[in-house]
């Protein structure tokens, strides 16, 4: 899937509640024709899951990541997200109506926010190639696989193709809570709020305001 260079944008989210009258503020927001390209979201859940990955998390308010992007007179939210139901863990894309719908029993809260340092043509070039390929969520926590990703790997491997300099120290855990799923006792982990940490990283909507 071709995704057009001028319509791309990357989003955050946090973790309270997304109300009616925050979707419809956000709607108008990212209506509007200059709202950027690209942005990255972030978001919460109150599953326990994401109670265990939130404490993870260097705010430790996030439990997951992805890539919102602009096409036509909405945005596409893309993600490696594993499929509970199937089995089958993959990059997904659906709308942010949709998504927003899909999440809104469990959904606590989320912020939405662009990154200005970053080359997006580049990064849209990346995206392309690496969201055309068979990817599997990556229940290992291993930073060593490319065909297995976690949200903010899959994210983070796109940044370090398009600039080194997004390069990062990944964060050591403890992980008695995974060993179920990791088989180890601690992992090298990229938080899923990573992106906080780069210079040009701007907040760009928030549902708690």
């Amino acid at each position: 899937m071709k995704i057009p260079l001028a319509l791309v944008s990357i989003l955050l989210f946090s973790i309270f509640s997304c109300s009616g009258d925050n979707q419809n503020k956000l709607e108008k927001k990212l209506a509007n024709e200059n709202s950027p390209i690209l942005l990255f979201f972030m978001k919460s859940d109150t599953s326990k899951a994401s109670k265990n990955l939130k404490s993870f998390s260097i705010s430790g308010e996030y439990s997951h990541i992805g890539v919102l992007v602009k096409k036509s007179n909405s945005y596409l939210i893309y993600q490696v997200h594993p499929d509970y139901i199937s089995g089958e863990n993959f990059i997904t894309n659906v709308t942010i109506d949709e998504y927003l719908l899909s999440e809104k029993e469990n959904l606590e809260n989320f912020s939405i926010w662009e990154l200005k340092s970053l080359n997006t043509e580049k990064f849209i070039s990346e995206l392309e190639s690496i969201s055309n390929q068979k990817i599997k969520f990556d229940w290992n926590i291993d930073l060593t696989t490319d065909d297995y990703l976690y949200c903010s790997e899959y994210i983070y491997k796109i940044l370090l193709k398009t600039d080194p300099i997004f390069r990062l120290k990944p964060k050591t855990i403890l992980t008695p809570r995974l060993l179920s799923y990791t088989k180890k006792d601690s992992l090298k982990y990229i938080p899923v709020d990573f992106i906080l940490q780069y210079k040009g990283c701007q907040l760009f909507y928030d549902s708690s305001n």
